[in-house]
């Protein structure tokens, strides 16, 4: 009998162990997964209210009356399951209770999930105003990550998109502490308002209050487009950018704002009607607003949320995580440095380590951001070297908030001896990977373009502290303060930025000073002795400055290794004592007014980069030119170098050259006298990685592919070249130095070997003004195309098509009978197509070509070829899967943009080879259809649009059968179009209603 028992006993025993075993995890994770069950709760609830909100009750399908229906049960059932208590008296609650709690928490959840996603598979009807609006804004979102977590900043920015549609209010103020998103915010209602037609804004500016005046002035005349004309005096440019902006509408976002700023001398007046601005303060703005706006840390929830979304996925780290998470304050700048610095690190003795860190106090004064430097230090001893470290270290040097061009930055750790590589192109290499690093770490962001990063301003003070607690760093950064001289007399780096440099003193001791930087000072004249002793000095940099020459003393500077001068304008000449600088190696002069080299650089033996931009010489006359500028080169003894942009036997002596950039007008002539000239002594460097070269004739470029020593043993390495050849009368793009292979093939009348060997290496390739070619797959071999990503074609008056189908390459393709078949194959990488002025040009392509041609192709711009009636067949649609934007303006021939003489369904052949009717443009957003008068149909045939999102027609007065491909475009959101055009189209019964709400007016 006891035996019995204890069997029972032991089986009851073995089935409660197996139960909670079962049940553990439900109430284990009771409370994070009832926070989830929240999140879910949420989603539903915003859901069905938008629903319901942007939809007419009569016009809803059953099944999204049914969707809503469920929504409503399972939101009142969550409601339910939320009021049932986790404790009761004492804190106590019976084990099953929990078990049976947990486990309805978790499928209610899944429920509330599950019926979510459903929504996506129900037909909707076009979304309304105020949804289409939304559906802009998350597109936005999606692309700021701080954003698209915080439903706090989404409403945010859906309050000053609301506050900006009232005219009423001039000045608005958005305030907060550093690093709360203020910028972030701002952004993002800059970009919904440049693509929405809802505001009608002529112009918006986004400026920073630190700025000085005259830079504001400067982009602001850039973007009004004025030009550069650096001989306009400030005061000048305020009363044009003042007249220029009374009567426009135009928004103006100004950040970095700690006081009142006064606009007026920018231009910005008060008596401006239609002007808008939105301040970005720490505090109240002390000038006049119209409206406040608060911005307020995150909540505990999404802070958590976007913290574990830097860490990567949730792991339970217990008290430690939510103890650090509350240590971030809810600022997403820290929460992503810090969770980014955890990412991947499972122990808990990381984690705990970390929090002791954060709660150690600062003992070094800095009150005002002392989290920044405890935050900042902790990612900065994580990192993997010294490498590392001193590279980020370097960005304290910079003026706070300023976005620094990927390559410049590289050239500088170069020249400092940060990165490991000595060759420059590895250097290249090795500075992209650390840039990518720290953008993924969350240290750096990039800027509005991939080239360009910046620091948070926060980071980057805190960084300045750790750097200088460094024992070989003393960096002083003076900016816009006047100049103390023994505050940073002792330092090894120094930035001077609004300075007024006038207060230097004519000498200097300053021996170990290794850094000198010089940006947006006014002052024309250096003091003749300031280098006199900085004998240790590796990098010197000038960047908008309006210093007239470089003084004298720069002839001590033994050991400097980095010499940049971007923006000096009023710098026409380089001295002659520059050849002082044995161990220069890298020389760099943007936009300044150099119209010629002097002779001694030939000395430079070390120089390793050489790119410089020159000045046209107004008739060649150097004198002439000085007069341009309004100038007189000081300190700068004048040679004859008789006409030459860079004296004989200058780059031939620079033996260890291997990068080399020469930016030149295409219509200078005394260019053209001396180009061949310069050619033939490239030919000679056996180190070249990179080429930027204007080739003024087709025999140069061909004796330098023949006959140049570095192309032929490094050219198929060659890490980036941008060479143009032949004449051409339209101004020459500068490009930033980048990885990029272009070429630029300019009134041509065949196509030499040399251009195609080239060609099968670039990237990007431009064919301008060529005077015989019909098609290019008849002139090239069959790989010339195979690695491009850009195409443009202009001017090319003999042009029929691109590609056609009677050329020798060959690739596979399967007839509707089954039989293989050998078709040409062209473009399979291409991503953008750009054509322009061919007034011969019948089609694209002509005749079948493989599947694979094409494959890539993402935008697709024509403009001004009058010939062309047809743009595309059918069936040459199938083979554009990845098309996203589509241009056609100005062409004046165009009768139909897709031809089909035939139903789909009934083309037997064509749905062998693939269905057309279901892939045709799957990938289409923007249709862009301007000055086509003679366009009277898109397409006859019924096709499928299902990515398209916005069209624009403009002066396409005969097209009349817009209508008909509105249906089939479930994702249309915007149609732009003048509004009698608008009303003449060819409307059935009620859809001109139905869709008025997609229409904007085209003014």
């Amino acid at each position: 009998m006891e035996g019995i028992i204890a069997e029972v006993v032991k089986s009851c025993l073995s089935c409660g162990c197996n139960w909670l075993l079962r049940n553990y995890g439900y109430v284990k994770n009771i409370n994070s997964n009832r926070n989830k069950l929240e999140a879910a709760k949420t989603m539903l609830v915003d859901k069905k209210r938008d629903i319901e909100r942007d939809t007419d009750s009569s016009c809803r399908s059953d099944e999204l009356n049914t969707w809503l229906r469920n929504a409503a049960t399972r939101i009142d059932e969550i409601g339910r399951v939320e009021q049932q208590p986790v404790t009761y008296l004492c804190g106590l609650c019976p084990i099953h209770h929990l078990c049976k709690l947990g486990e309805s928490i978790v499928k209610n959840t899944d429920e509330a999930i599950s019926l979510y996603d459903e929504l996506s598979k129900i037909p909707r009807l076009p979304t309304s105003t105020r949804q289409r609006q939304r559906r802009n804004q998350k597109c936005v979102w999606e692309n700021q990550e701080t954003i698209v977590m915080h439903s706090s900043l989404k409403e945010k920015v859906e309050e000053l998109l609301g506050w900006l549609k009232d005219i009423r209010l001039k000045r608005i103020c958005i305030m907060g502490p550093a690093g709360i998103g203020k910028t972030t915010l701002m952004k993002t209602v800059r970009d919904i308002v440049k693509k929405s037609c809802d505001f009608g804004f002529d112009h918006i500016f986004c400026l920073s209050a630190s700025e000085t005046t005259e830079s504001k002035q400067k982009k602001i005349w850039d973007l009004l487009g004025k030009g550069r004309d650096e001989d306009t005096h400030h005061r000048e440019r305020e009363t044009v950018i003042s007249e220029e902006l009374r009567q426009k509408k135009y928004l103006l976002f100004l950040d970095d704002v700690l006081s009142e700023v006064n606009l007026q001398e920018v231009g910005i007046h008060s008596g401006h009607e239609h002007g808008r601005i939105v301040f970005a303060c720490r505090d109240k703005y002390t000038g006049h607003t119209d409206m406040n706006m608060t911005l307020k840390p995150l909540s505990p929830e999404d802070a958590r949320m976007l913290f574990w979304k830097a860490v990567g996925s949730e792991r339970k780290k217990g008290r430690d995580a939510e103890i650090i998470i509350g240590l971030c304050g809810g600022m997403p700048p820290i929460l992503n440095l810090i969770g980014r610095c955890l990412r991947g690190k499972d122990d808990p003795k990381r984690w705990r380590d970390v929090k002791r860190q954060l709660q150690c106090p600062n003992t070094q004064g800095w009150e005002e951001f002392e989290e920044y430097y405890n935050f900042l230090k902790i990612v900065y001893k994580e990192l993997p070297t010294d490498e590392y470290k001193h590279c980020l270290l370097y960005w304290a040097i910079f003026p706070l908030g300023e976005k620094i061009n990927r390559d410049h930055i590289i050239e500088c750790w170069a020249t400092e001896q940060f990165l490991e590589p000595e060759r420059l192109c590895e250097a290249r290499d090795r500075g992209h990977t650390i840039l990518d690093d720290f953008v993924d770490k969350f240290l750096l962001q990039k800027g509005e373009t991939s080239e360009h990063f910046k620091m948070f301003l926060w980071f980057q003070k805190a960084a300045l502290m750790i750097a200088n607690e460094e024992k070989s760093e003393r960096v002083f950064v003076e900016n816009g303060k006047s100049i103390k001289e023994l505050e940073w007399i002792h330092g090894n780096r120094v930035l001077f930025a609004r300075s007024d440099l006038s207060l230097l003193p004519e000498k200097l001791e300053c021996r170990g000073m290794v850094t000198v930087l010089l940006h947006e000072n006014n002052t024309s004249r250096l003091p003749e002795q300031l280098f006199a002793n900085m004998r240790d000095l590796k990098l010197l940099g000038l960047q908008e400055t309006k210093i007239r020459g470089l003084p004298s003393s720069i002839t001590r500077l033994r050991h400097l290794k980095g010499l940049f001068l971007y923006n000096c304008h009023l710098l026409v000449q380089l001295p002659r004592e520059i050849g002082a600088l044995q161990n220069l190696q890298i020389l760099v002069v943007h936009h300044a007014g150099i119209y010629s080299l002097p002779s001694e650089i030939r000395q430079l033996g070390n120089l390793k980069c050489l790119r410089i931009i020159f000045r046209e010489a107004a008739q060649g006359n150097q004198a002439t030119a000085e007069s341009s500028m309004g100038v007189k080169c000081l300190n700068c003894k004048r040679e004859n170098t008789k006409g030459k942009i860079i004296p004989c036997k200058v780059i031939e002596k620079l033996s260890k050259l291997e990068e080399l950039s020469i930016h030149v007008s295409p219509i200078d002539k005394t260019w053209q006298e001396n180009a061949d000239v310069i050619q033939s002594e490239i030919m000679g460097l056996k180190e070249l990685t990179h080429l930027q070269f204007y080739f003024t004739n087709m025999k140069s470029f061909e004796c330098f592919t023949r006959n140049s020593k570095s192309w032929n043993a490094n050219g198929q390495n060659f890490r980036s070249f941008d060479i143009s050849i032949g004449q051409d009368d339209s101004l020459a793009t500068v490009f930033e130095f980048s990885a990029e292979k272009n070429l630029k093939f300019s009134g041509g009348n065949g196509f030499p070997e040399a251009v195609s060997e080239v060609l099968k290496r670039a990237i990007s390739f431009e064919l301008i003004g060529h005077t015989t070619a019909c098609n290019l797959t008849d002139n090239l071999p069959a790989d010339a195309l195979k690695e491009l990503e850009v195409f443009t074609v202009e001017k090319c008056t003999e042009m029929k098509s691109i590609i056609t189908g009677d050329a020798n390459h060959t690739g596979n393709s399967i007839s509707a009978s089954g039989i293989e078949k050998s078709l040409p194959l062209a473009f399979e990488c291409l991503e953008e197509l750009h054509i322009r002025k061919l007034p011969k040009l019948e089609s694209i392509w002509q005749g079948e070509i493989s599947s694979e041609s094409f494959r890539a192709l993402t935008s697709l711009t024509l403009k001004e070829c009058e010939g062309i009636t047809i743009l595309f067949k059918l069936e040459m649609v199938r083979q554009l899967s990845q098309l996203k934007n589509l241009q056609v303006e100005d062409c004046r021939g165009i009768r139909e943009i897709i031809e089909a003489n035939f139903q789909v369904e009934d083309c037997r052949e064509i749905e062998a080879e693939g269905p057309v009717a279901s892939t045709s443009f799957t990938s289409l957003k923007n249709l862009q259809l301007c000055g086509l008068t003679s366009l009277s149909s898109i397409c006859d045939a019924s096709l499928e649009w299902p990515s398209l999102e916005t069209i624009l027609v403009k002066e396409c007065e005969d097209l009349k059968s817009l209508p008909h491909i509105l249906p089939n475009a479930s994702k249309l959101t915007e149609i732009q179009s003048a509004k009698a055009w608008w009303e003449q189209q060819d409307w059935p019964e009620g859809a001109q209603r139905r869709f008025s709400n997609l229409h904007r007016v085209l003014s």
